[in-house]
């Protein structure tokens, strides 16, 4: 059995976006309802964001909008935050991370550093959706407390994260070449 295998190895597109979106549910429901119960001093993986970044930087704007847009729609059905807000900062994410560096070790630590940064990015504009919504929580106390170390956790998970979807680009090809 050959376990080294391409997304172009696994069928049609349908077969593929039917992966595509599965991958991203289960990445969704380990964050909404499995996370929030094994993670310890407000340590929170974002791993719908991390596979977002690893496939924007991986394919390139195009798939990684794609997946950021699929992401965030699990996230908003599975989780509390407003409507639209991860959807649209996830695909910007996915799109902005796909003109990264894409290939080797200097891919696993662009992508790690990118997903530091992802992580800010996104816990800021939720945090913002939520004070414009009338929260009157913490806002420098999440973001040094929370989000801080969540970006930190988030550059490490990355790179097993980076790899994982890395061993699935088709041989001979870069990620430029095949978005789907």
């Amino acid at each position: 059995r050959n376990w080294n295998r391409s997304w172009s190895d696994l069928g049609g597109e349908t077969t593929r976006t039917a992966i595509v979106i599965v991958v991203l549910l289960l990445a969704a429901l380990a964050q909404a309802a499995v996370f929030p119960y094994v993670t310890t001093a407000n340590l929170k993986p974002d791993l719908v964001l991390l596979l977002v970044v690893a496939r924007g930087i991986l394919r390139g704007p195009r798939e990684g909008l794609v997946w950021g847009a699929i992401g965030g729609l699990w996230l908003e059905f599975l989780t509390v935050m407003p409507f639209g807000i991860a959807t649209i900062v996830l695909a910007a994410i996915g799109f902005v991370s796909g003109y990264g560096k894409t290939e080797g070790a200097a891919g696993n630590i662009t992508s790690m550093g990118v997903a530091a940064l992802a992580t800010v990015v996104f816990d800021i504009m939720a945090m913002g959706s939520w004070l414009v919504l009338g929260w009157r929580g913490d806002f420098i106390g999440t973001l040094t407390g929370v989000t801080l170390p969540s970006a930190v956790v988030n550059a490490l998970l990355m790179f097993v994260v980076f790899r994982v979807l890395g061993s699935f680009a088709p041989p001979g090809r870069t990620a430029r070449q095949t978005y789907w």
